[in-house]
């Protein structure tokens, strides 16, 4: 399992571009470590030549070759693991079949803005995970799961209100370029994290999701809705004004101001890092959301 899902992630671009810059390092440093075998063995001179060659052609090339092919293959992979996943019962107590039941439900509900980057949705794809790996490990994971989808979509409402109001006092000079396209990037992240979540509450349960009067279709809509306005605030694209739907306001009043303000500051933060502590400031968002 673990070898197939590996070999499926290579369907991605950045899998596969990752893939070839790791094969040109490991063939630079076979080479390099032959050469210093034949130099020991006072044979450099003579053998330099074949040993390089011997490496590109034997090792490199091959495998470069079939990289090249994964984009095909890898896509059908993943297609067959994620059918096979989907029939399992204990589908989200597996640890394995997460991030392919992520990637799916990714697929099939959530259409990221021009804004956001590939970066940003595969941090999205991570925080999903995570929130699933927690969920399932509490008493009850339907209702901890609906709490965190919940609560994702009541921040995205909070801070699309906010964005809309800066918007609305000074257009297009509130905040830098930079800037802007960064708090937008974040929010459709947090858009796309939810929607997911919410995929994932009716996939586990098969019962419709509701938050106040709206199910999971019409949230989605919502959430769709958020990632358009973000690209409309980022491009400074011709719009109309932003206008959440009414149950939804209704839904999120009750969301603490200091909660919304924590997640959305961990999840600003988990989105504008890297490495470990991009991982930090996502267990921090994490625990905020689930406690």
């Amino acid at each position: 399992m673990f070898l197939r899902l590996w070999l499926a992630q290579l369907a991605a671009p950045e899998a596969r571009k990752a893939a070839r810059r790791w094969l040109l390092g490991a063939t630079l440093s076979g080479i390099a470590l032959t050469l210093l075998v034949l130099a020991t063995l006072e044979m450099l001179a003579e053998r330099w030549f074949i040993a390089a060659i011997a490496w590109i052609i034997l090792v490199y090339l091959p495998l470069q070759i079939l990289l090249e092919a994964a984009g095909s293959w890898g896509s059908q992979l993943k297609r067959s693991l994620v059918e096979e996943v989907r029939k399992r019962a204990d589908r989200y107590r597996s640890p394995g079949s997460l991030p392919l039941l992520v990637e799916w439900l990714f697929e099939r509900d959530i259409l990221m803005p021009r804004i956001a980057t590939p970066e940003i949705s595969k941090k999205a794809k991570t925080a999903a995970v995570r929130i699933l790996r927690r969920a399932v490990q509490t008493e009850n994971p339907p209702e901890t799961l609906h709490r965190a989808a919940a609560l994702c979509a009541g921040v995205v409402n909070r801070w699309t209100e906010h964005l809309a109001l800066e918007v609305s006092v000074a257009p297009g000079a509130a905040q830098s370029i930079q800037a802007t396209w960064s708090g937008t990037r974040a929010l459709a992240a947090l858009a796309a994290l939810a929607g997911v979540l919410i995929g994932a509450y009716e996939d586990m349960t098969r019962k419709k999701f509701t938050l106040s009067d709206l199910d999971g279709e019409q949230t989605r809509t919502f959430l769709n809705d958020c990632m358009d306005y973000c690209d409309q605030v980022a491009f400074h694209l011709e719009g109309p004004p932003w206008e959440p739907p009414l149950p939804l306001q209704r839904a999120t009043e009750a969301l603490r101001e200091e909660t919304a303000l924590a997640l959305t500051a961990a999840w600003q933060e988990y989105m504008a890092k890297t490495g470990p502590p991009s991982q930090r400031s996502l267990e921090q968002f994490v625990q905020t959301l689930m406690g």
